[in-house]
């Protein structure tokens, strides 16, 4: 039998929920209903040990978005999951 590469995350862990969004050319992330810069996200992302989860559409920023991984990697978030809607039908 083979044994799993890694192990699971514990179902019962608090979801960290973030939305990223550029405000006067910075990076900001709706977290836990405040809006942080990097600093901050980083700072809160160290406090909780969980499992993250952006949430952006097609409105979001990618550099936002792309930071905002960098950034939860940089913290030692675990598992970085992403939610995302497609684009509207034509």
């Amino acid at each position: 039998m083979m044994a799993a590469c890694a192990k699971p995350m514990p179902t019962s862990s608090p979801i960290l929920m973030m939305r990223p969004a550029l405000a006067h050319g910075q990076c900001l992330y709706s977290v836990e209903g405040r809006w942080l810069n990097d600093g901050e996200l980083l700072a809160t992302a160290r406090k909780h040990d969980v499992e993250t989860t952006i949430d952006a559409d097609a409105k979001a920023p990618g550099p936002c978005f792309v930071m905002a991984t960098r950034i939860l990697e940089m913290a030692g978030t675990k598992r970085i999951g992403f939610i995302s809607e497609p684009p509207p039908p034509r």
